[in-house]
């Protein structure tokens, strides 16, 4: 039945919307189209459906509003797919397959016409950045509802979900007082431009509720929203609530191919100490540090390489610094200097500890390795203001969460061992600020030794 019905469009602009669709595709939005029309018992053809039968397919799947501005989208397609037609009531199959190619297939200027029509729905008197406000977190509240599953991170409380908003729309560009429709849609439009996140998001809520995609393509529309979250205890986070894991995550995303995210050090868990901390962190590739102070303010950085001591920055210019508590922000790279990530132990004549951005002793972020001291300052690294409510500050936890493949590491088994393996933290030290442990390097000598002995034998 679907397949005959989908078969029922004629025009250009039908036939294009569904060279769009895989074959599977097209099949489930003519079923889905058949289904919002059985919506009326007493409707005997499967020709259109209203405003009403809408509705009640999508039932309390999403807001009144939102499904208001969706089905005045859907009517604006048809009317404009059919200028000279004089039906004015209902949706058409034709109509249904253009306004979905729209919306999972379209440009971004089809997009922006839709953000449009959702955004007018939920604030029709407000301003353009008030009506995305709302829009915006209409959809985040759908999004928890589909998300909360699968993570160990569930914290979508209001206040998360405000900061979200609010981040997402310091890109939107500023709007003339009077400004026409026209006008404004290209303003959403270049929004949306480089806003990658609002467009995944309304892919997701709209594929929730409307499953015209392929599962595969579903499973990674998710995927780039949430990464999965693991943590070897289990226990949430204290630090990240799943809105600015959705935020971070699209920042690390534009460079970085997604993996799990997985917590390798936590104070609470495991002790405010430089050196756990520092063995912990070793070797695990692409990370995100997450700090609080005494003050309340959560900040951090994400690093594109390993931690690895060094008297130099090292990193690359994938790394950003960002703001989670009292606003959500991410500062990523100028090209002012290459001081992307630091640090250091030990040294008399270097600054110690974990430092982002700025230049020695006057670091963007730094955790000083005299731990649960740090300070931040504005920095041009990364365009950065500072970070915390007062310079000097106090800190009261920590979680380092790993976002990329772990390093590979050579093992060395069968060899004896050392009094310094009863202290993993303590070498892992000595080996991140490159003073590989005495007994470490009698053993290496002892193995050299023998080899050379071998080879000795092995010729006489």
């Amino acid at each position: 039945m679907g397949g005959e019905s989908s078969k029922k469009c004629s025009s250009p602009q039908c036939e294009d919307a569904k060279r769009l669709f895989t074959a599977d595709e097209l099949q489930r939005t003519a079923d889905i189209f058949n289904t919002i029309c059985q919506q009326n018992k007493n409707c005997l053809t499967f020709e259109k459906f209203t405003a009403d039968q809408f509705k009640r397919y999508i039932g309390a799947q999403l807001s009144e509003k939102l499904v208001a501005g969706t089905y005045i989208y859907l009517d604006q397609v048809q009317r404009e797919s059919k200028p000279d037609s004089h039906e004015q009531h209902g949706i058409t199959m034709e109509s249904f397959i253009i306004a979905a190619s729209h919306i999972f297939k379209g440009t971004l200027e089809e997009k922006a016409s839709f953000v449009m029509c959702i955004a007018k729905a939920n604030n029709p008197q407000g301003s353009l950045s008030d009506s995305l406000h709302a829009t915006i977190t209409t959809l985040v509240l759908r999004l928890k509802t589909i998300l909360q599953t699968r993570t160990v991170l569930t914290l979508w409380d209001d206040d998360a979900i405000n900061r979200l908003s609010n981040a997402m729309l310091l890109d939107l560009p500023d709007m003339k007082h009077g400004a026409d429709d026209y006008s404004t849609q290209k303003v959403v439009q270049t929004w949306l431009a480089q806003n990658t996140l609002m467009l995944n998001i309304i892919q997701v809520v709209m594929a929730s509720v409307l499953s015209v995609l392929e599962a595969e393509s579903t499973t990674a529309l998710l995927d780039n929203l949430m990464p999965q979250c693991t943590a070897k205890d289990t226990s949430v986070s204290a630090l990240l609530d799943a809105p600015s894991v959705v935020y971070l995550s699209d920042a690390i995303c534009r460079t970085f191919t997604r993996t799990p995210w997985r917590r390798v050090y936590s104070a609470e868990k495991q002790g405010l100490s430089f050196g756990t901390m520092l063995k912990a962190i070793a070797d695990q590739g692409p990370s995100i540090l997450v700090v609080r102070d005494t003050d309340g303010h959560v900040y951090g950085g994400f690093t594109s390489h390993s931690w690895k001591a060094n008297a130099q920055f090292t990193g690359s210019g994938e790394c950003f610094l960002f703001q989670i508590r009292p606003c959500l922000r991410v500062f990523h790279t100028s090209s002012h200097n290459e001081n992307y990530m630091y640090l250091n132990s030990g040294q008399e004549t270097l600054p110690n500890g974990l430092g982002m951005g700025g230049q020695l002793e006057y670091f963007g972020l730094h955790l000083s390795d005299d731990f649960g001291r740090g300070c931040s300052r504005t920095c041009s690294t990364y365009n950065s203001p500072q970070l915390s409510k007062q310079t000097q500050f106090m800190f009261d936890e920590i979680e380092v969460w790993a976002v990329g493949p772990k390093c590979r590491q050579p093992t060395q088994g069968g060899e004896e061992g050392s009094i310094l393996d009863a202290d993993p933290s303590g070498e892992a030290m000595l080996e991140m600020i490159g003073r590989g442990p005495v007994s470490k390097g009698i053993r290496e000598a002892d193995k050299r030794q023998a080899d050379n002995d071998k080879r000795q034998a092995d010729n006489t």
